[in-house]
This record gives structure tokens, C-alpha cells and sequence, in this order.
């Protein structure tokens, strides 16, 4: 006698049975329901005795199916269909790249770690075998969200219709300019501007990044503009990896052109001394890229000659560069999470060592400013929330004088 499976929707549920087709057939069932029903109620009282399952107490009413490998065979059959189903489906799926695994011992902090990926480190971006995998990547994530391009537009003319296409900073007076950055409408990049004396002044592009960007690079960055105080040369620092990893270039304002004067694998800050010759800037650790040393460039020299001015060894802090708002004092400044350390140079001197402002001090966090004669401190010191206390140039070290 043939078996069939019959489907079986009843409610919110739905049931495969088996079902004989020849009893089907005599009883003459007008709905194949209640054919697979009753032939469910014959089997079980043929197997347990007793009655069949009435109408109304149907497997698929709740009741349980008997565990019988004729019940619950074809059920699995039924499972497996519909996987394989699903799988054929998928077939045509696009799978995604898998990179390899080559074990590398990596040592830190008296531990040994195995890293199955760290073959795809590449600090220069170069490494042709990394750039494919990523390609293929970026080619898979856009095969699988394909169906989603329609909406990523329809989301990205919204959030760029809610930006002012032309939108610019508030410009800030220094040494007879005001500097300010602003956007044209269309492009990507700001444009460092200033205006001598007055904001009627004619406008004078010092940088467009725009332009710099189109030398055939997939990303760029300017982190710093800095123009020296007589505003004759312009020290800018850009990344053109999204590493962070800034080179910092010299340039003439009056020409446009960039000087010899080149610096690699430096930090985005660069401080001028008043002598409109001497740029302080930072260099990173190798491998680390903490930010640690303070070095001292003297304009037109070779960078190779340049003086390193102070170096943090303690790995767990990295260091900054400013000038305070009188112009009179460049700021080195070393941080850890807890703890920090101020060191100062004078601007118009800035051969001259740097001195502690005060020595570090475990969980003691504290920035300096300088104005008038006096050096403004925010500390942490006896204050939770931190207050503001002064301090003369000459009596930084001594912390109950504050």
C-alpha cells in the first residue's frame, strides 16, 4: 500500500503525517485533512488499541504523535528536504574569503600568545597578498548587502542634505590674521584660510586639501596647520595611510610650494618657536605608535640633524605639545590615565632644556596655561573635582605656593 505525505494547516500550525493513500481514496475525502486525520487515529488504535483519535484531539490539535519510526521517519525526510532545499538555495550564495592561519609567538608582559593572524600586519600597506584578501572582503560585503544599495543612498543624500555644504569656523585673531577653515559646497576637504587684519580682508588659501588629496592617494588627513609668528612659513602635518602616521611639510604662503624640509612618522602637533625658525614636533615608537619623543627642527636644516628634546620612557604614558595662550611658553606634556607631568620651555628661547613644572605624582592630574606673569594650573590636587589655582614662572615646583 503507497504512503503519501499529506499537509496538514490547521490553525497556526502545520503538520506532515502519513497518510494511506488507498483508505483516503475509498473513504472518499473531500478534504485531505481529515483523511490524514483519521488514517493518524487508525494507526494509533491499531498500535495502542482502543479507539481511534477523535476529530476534535488531532495531532495537529495538540496531541503528541506516537513515537514510531513510521510517524517519525518521514517527518525527518521532511526536515531534511526542506535543508537541502535551503542549501540549494545558497548555492549560488557568495561565500566569503577565509584567510589562512600562520602561527606567530607574540611576547608581552612575560606572556607568550599565539596569533594565527599576525601575518597580516602591514604597516606600509603594501603587502600584495593582505591587499587581495581584503579586496575580496570588501567585493563579499557588497555582494551580500547588494539589495541594501537603494536604501544606503536614500540614507546618504539624507544625512548630507542635513549638513551645510558650506559651512566654515569661527575665526580666531593671531599675530595680525585671521585664520579660519571652511567647505565649499560639493567638496570633501576643508580649506585653510586666513584674512590680514580685518575680515573685509581679501581671502589668502593657505592649504586646500581638496587639492592635496587628488595626488592619487585612497585617503587623507590634515591633522595640524601652524603658521609661524610672522606668518611667513605654514608647518602642516598629513596622513596619507589612516594610521595616524603624519609627515609634516613646511610651506610658503607666498608661493604655495612646499619647502625641502620633510618629516616622517611624526605625530599630528607641531608647535613654532617665536623665532620663526625652530618647529617642535613628536615622533612615534616604532610598533607601538605611542607618541613619545619631543623633537626640535630648525628650518632648512636636514631632519637628520634635527635635536631630540625630551623622550618618555615610561611606556605607560605618551606625550603632547602646545603653547599657552600668552605665546610665551611651549608646553610638553606627559600623560597616563591617572598621573600626569607637565614640562615647559621658553618660547623665545627654545634651545633651552625643558624644566618639570612638577614632578609626577601617582593619580595627580594637572594642565598648565600661562597668561600676564603667571601660570594658571587645573589640578586634581586635594580637589576631586579639580579647581583652578596660579602659580609665579619662577616657583612652578613648590605645590603649596599654588
Amino acid at each position: 500500500m503507497s504512503k503519501a505525505l499529506l499537509p496538514i494547516n490547521q490553525g497556526e500550525s502545520a503538520c506532515l503525517r502519513v497518510a494511506d493513500s488507498a483508505s483516503a481514496t475509498e473513504a472518499s475525502y473531500t478534504n485531505p485533512m481529515e483523511a490524514t486525520r483519521d488514517m493518524v487515529g487508525s494507526a494509533h488504535a491499531r498500535r495502542h488499541g482502543g479507539s481511534p483519535i477523535p476529530r476534535n484531539e488531532g495531532p495537529c490539535h495538540g496531541a503528541s504523535l506516537p513515537h514510531s519510526p513510521r510517524f517519525v521517519a518521514p517527518l525527518l525526510v521532511a526536515a531534511l528536504s526542506s535543508l537541502l532545499a535551503l542549501a540549494g538555495g545558497l548555492a549560488d550564495a557568495p561565500r566569503p574569503p577565509v584567510a589562512k592561519r600562520v602561527p606567530h609567538p607574540v611576547v608581552a608582559h612575560g606572556h607568550t600568545r599565539i596569533d594565527d593572524y599576525y601575518w597580516m600586519r602591514d604597516d606600509e600597506r603594501e603587502n600584495p597578498e593582505i591587499i587581495a584578501h581584503l579586496e575580496a572582503e570588501n567585493a563579499y560585503a557588497e555582494a551580500r548587502l547588494a539589495h541594501l544599495a537603494p536604501l544606503r543612498r536614500t540614507l546618504f543624500a539624507e544625512i548630507i542634505a542635513r549638513i551645510e555644504q558650506d559651512d566654515s569656523t569661527v575665526p580666531h585673531f593671531d599675530d595680525g590674521y585671521f585664520y579660519y577653515r571652511r567647505f565649499a559646497a560639493g567638496q570633501e576637504y576643508p580649506l585653510y584660510c586666513r584674512k590680514r587684519g580685518s575680515l573685509e580682508a581679501a581671502e589668502q588659501i593657505l592649504l586646500d586639501a581638496n587639492v592635496e588629496a587628488q595626488r592619487g592617494r585612497d585617503y587623507y588627513q590634515v591633522a595640524d596647520v601652524d603658521a609661524s609668528k610672522n606668518g611667513r612659513v605654514l608647518a602642516y602635518a598629513e596622513d596619507l595611510l589612516g594610521r595616524r602616521i603624519y609627515t609634516i611639510r613646511i610651506r610658503d604662503p607666498a608661493t604655495g610650494r612646499d619647502l625641502d624640509d620633510r618629516i616622517e612618522n611624526a605625530a599630528g602637533s607641531v608647535v613654532w618657536a617665536r623665532d620663526n625658525r625652530t618647529l617642535f614636533y613628536i615622533k612615534k615608537e616604532a610598533g607601538t605608535l605611542r607618541e613619545y619623543q619631543v623633537w626640535r627642527h630648525t628650518l632648512g636644516a636636514d631632519p637628520a640633524t634635527d635635536m631630540l628634546v625630551y623622550e618618555e620612557t615610561d611606556p605607560e604614558f605618551f606625550v603632547t605639545l602646545s603653547l599657552t595662550k600668552s605665546k610665551r611658553w611651549i608646553v610638553i606634556g606627559s600623560y597616563q590615565t591617572l598621573t600626569h607631568e607637565m614640562r615647559i620651555i621658553p618660547a623665545d628661547r627654545p634651545t633651552t632644556a625643558p624644566r618639570v613644572f612638577l614632578p609626577r605624582e601617582k593619580n595627580h592630574q594637572y594642565d598648565v596655561d600661562h597668561l600676564g606673569n603667571r601660570f594658571y594650573v587645573r589640578t586634581n590636587w586635594e580637589a576631586r573635582d579639580f579647581r583652578l589655582m596660579s602659580i609665579e614662572e619662577h616657583d612652578t615646583a613648590h605645590q603649596a605656593r599654588w
